[in-house]
């Protein structure tokens, strides 16, 4: 049996507290050995956002839907007919498919934000409408559209999507691509922020989008506009900063644990 939940504790370590403390499922039980999503179940959730009345939106890998938890803990499935695919478009979020929903962003209106990872594209879901739309790709994988219309543009395994404080820019790990893209939420256009398609890693102080990256699977941005990229595989956090550099602040590249007192970029202990 696989035990699935939705756990809110990501940050526990970094704020000091020890790695269980204080955490409790808030949604989530066992599921048949099958695997098969079933109402009220959850499926591999991977990605959680909120909207400004508290309400937690979950996507799940496998199960193909988005969920809405409110703040009152009435439990509801918002988008996923229940297989892969990639349809719907333009009709209610309820009746389309996915395929490979890995994380979401949602806005304090409740507009929802979804990496489609396996259809290579970003979608949307009207928070007031229910509406479904790509908003940037075109189902197909490869890498092409910077400086023009996301839409039109495409993308190769979008693992992550983030938005900024400000809610007009969607920031995009563009992971096959080995780059970080943002969207004008505004504009609908497309840049790279991070990454030159080549696997590598950056050096200190480079132009960011003239680097190579090793692994870029998750973005975020501060309200200062740094973009900070997660790369699993190297080990590594970096950050752009809004100048355009790119610069390692955690990590040394080697897989390991290190002490609290030792500073973030000391050297990893083999574990």
């Amino acid at each position: 049996m696989r035990r699935t939940t939705v756990l809110l504790a990501a940050t526990l370590s970094i704020i000091g507290l020890p790695a269980f403390a204080g955490i409790e499922i808030v949604l989530g039980e066992a599921l048949p050995e099958s695997g098969a999503p079933e109402p009220g179940k959850l499926n591999q959730p991977m990605g959680a956002g909120f909207d400004a009345a508290g309400a937690m939106y979950i996507v799940e890998l496998d199960g193909g839907r988005v969920h809405k938890l409110d703040a009152a803990g009435a439990f509801s499935t918002i988008a996923g007919a229940r297989g892969e695919g990639y349809e719907g478009d333009g009709g209610p979020a309820e009746n389309a498919t996915f395929d490979g929903l890995h994380n979401i962003a949602v806005t304090p209106a409740g507009d929802c934000y979804i990496s489609d990872a396996w259809n290579h594209c970003v979608r949307k879901i009207d928070g007031k409408t229910g509406i479904i739309s790509t908003i940037a790709g075109t189902g197909e994988a490869g890498f092409s559209g910077d400086g023009g219309a996301a839409r039109e543009a495409t993308f190769n395994y979008v693992m992550c999507v983030s938005l900024n404080p400000a809610n007009d820019k969607l920031y995009v790990a563009d992971l096959k691509n080995l780059r970080i893209r943002v969207i004008d939420l505004k504009t609908g256009r497309v840049d790279t922020v991070a990454g030159n398609g080549k696997k590598g890693v950056p050096e200190d102080g480079a132009k960011a989008a003239s680097s190579p990256l090793v692994d870029p699977r998750a973005v975020a941005v501060d309200a200062k506009d740094n973009v900070y990229i997660l790369e699993r595989g190297g080990h590594a956090l970096r950050v752009v900063t809004p100048d355009g550099l790119i610069r390692t602040v955690a990590g040394t590249g080697e897989r390991g644990m290190y002490g609290t007192l030792s500073p973030p970029t000391a050297r990893t202990r083999s574990g």
